[in-house]
């Protein structure tokens, strides 16, 4: 998830799209600060809804103000 999200920040500071992680925390347990952090330390406006844990995974919702 964050190496994606590291590897779009051009697309990001174009369209600034809303975007919905399927955090995998049984692989990295910092995958939610983590991409957390990178979002909104882009200083684009990204907000973040989120997490809401389903089973062994949690969902972030991710949209800039």
């Amino acid at each position: 998830e964050l190496e994606v999200l590291k590897g779009a920040n051009k697309l990001l500071h174009m369209y600034r799209p809303r975007i919905l992680v399927e955090n995998h925390n049984f692989h990295v347990p910092t995958m939610e600060t983590d991409v957390r952090d990178h979002l909104v330390g882009l200083g684009l406006g990204y907000v973040c809804d989120g997490p809401h844990p389903h089973g062994s995974v949690s969902h972030s919702f991710f949209e800039a103000k």
